[in-house]
């Protein structure tokens, strides 16, 4: 699911955000790791992990590069720490796991 929420918002940062500085926020350490770091070495390896070991989710991996490979970058992923009270991070985390009734709590708490 990380990978998907990840891919979607690289998406929107050459589509919706185009020319815009986007930090993209993960709580998954997986996720920040393998973007900022293991993706190229895996790219590098014909995309083979280590004592050659395959990558989960490699069709995922694999759309996520086309963004990494790109020249100028207009996005970062930074790593934050999960349920810590971080909205965004909260309601990614409601969507996620359909709670639904918590997550409308929160929109009427919030102005959207």
């Amino acid at each position: 699911m990380e990978l998907t929420a990840i891919l979607y918002a690289l998406e929107l940062t050459q589509t919706k955000y185009r020319g815009e500085k986007c930090i993209i926020k993960s709580d998954s350490a997986y996720c920040v790791n393998m973007f900022n770091d293991w993706i190229y070495n895996w790219h590098r390896n014909n995309w083979v992990r280590p004592k050659n070991q395959s990558i989960e989710n490699l069709d995922l991996v694999k759309q996520i590069w086309e963004y990494c490979k790109l020249e100028w970058p207009s996005f970062t992923v930074e790593k934050v720490p999960g349920h810590s009270g971080i909205l965004g991070n909260t309601i990614a985390d409601l969507l996620a796991t359909g709670n639904d009734k918590k997550l409308e709590e929160i929109f009427s708490k919030n102005e959207y």
